[in-house]
């Protein structure tokens, strides 16, 4: 995944007078093992791993987890989690790291105590967002997607503006509308079985819009060459944001093995 920044770095995304804060993790990876960083994964997804039979699935799956990783630890380094929401809540002893430990809800939503977070996943990238605040998150990898796709997830006004464009223009809109969309879906917990008709995204304001309650949300579009990935949320938040090129990356973050990673900031 090629960034126009560090491989790995921190950004200042939005200082407002908002307490609530966001800390989100993207993930770019090349193919890795997952059983070389298993050590650091949750007891949550290593039961998750222990029953995928799917290599491809499974190296997914742990690349959400290590963007989630690195997404907690900069929320506990910011004050969102404490101690108390980890496993070893005393002073750990040298080498060793604080897990932060969630469990999965009846409709398959990880819950963090203390927080909110959510994940996604795609061929080659990952993507974590931890929040003091309800939160929701997707990730595609750019693809050609037909129109009747299109005509399913988009209204009536998003379809014609669609329409309008060219191939490429309009494949970016209809990815940009579906991540926008899902991670509206995610942050509401109500999954995409619920429709994304009915929920009208506009494009020029970056946020979206339910048609049957007028409830309003934000979306924060990631710029990454290759994919498309927005992160929802109700209300403006400080946000930070984690940028990682590989897996190895992300764990070295995790392990404290990397501390210049987090010494470059600026504001997008």
């Amino acid at each position: 995944m090629k960034n126009t920044e560090n491989a790995a770095s921190m950004a200042n995304m939005e200082n407002t007078e908002s307490k609530a804060k966001t800390y989100i993790c993207l993930m770019g990876f090349e193919p890795f093992d997952p059983e070389e960083y298993s050590a650091l994964y949750t007891k949550a997804r290593k039961w998750s791993l222990e029953r995928t039979v799917n290599e491809r699935t499974r190296m997914q799956s742990a690349a959400a987890e290590l963007a989630f990783l690195a997404a907690a630890k900069a929320a506990r380094a910011g004050g969102l989690l404490s101690a108390l929401d980890c496993e070893n809540a005393a002073q750990p002893p040298a080498g060793s790291i604080r897990r932060f430990e969630y469990a999965y809800a009846q409709n398959g939503r990880p819950v963090l105590s203390g927080a909110y977070m959510s994940l996604s996943h795609t061929d080659g990238a990952a993507l974590a967002a931890v929040s003091s605040a309800p939160v929701g998150a997707d990730i595609e990898r750019e693809r050609r997607v037909n129109r009747s796709v299109a005509k399913r997830i988009m209204g009536e006004q998003e379809y014609a503006e669609f329409i309008a464009l060219g191939e490429s223009e309009g494949t970016a809109r209809i990815l940009e509308c579906w991540t926008a969309k899902e991670s509206s879906l995610k942050l509401t917990g109500e999954g995409i079985a619920a429709g994304m008709g009915r929920i009208c995204y506009d494009f020029e304001a970056g946020t979206v819009l339910r048609a049957q309650t007028r409830e309003r949300a934000r979306i924060i579009r990631l710029d990454s060459e290759g994919f498309f990935a927005c992160v929802c949320q109700k209300e403006a938040a400080k946000t930070e944001i984690l940028r990682f090129c590989g897996a190895d990356e992300a764990a070295r973050f995790i392990l404290g093995q990397a501390a210049e990673i987090g010494t470059a900031r600026a504001k997008e």
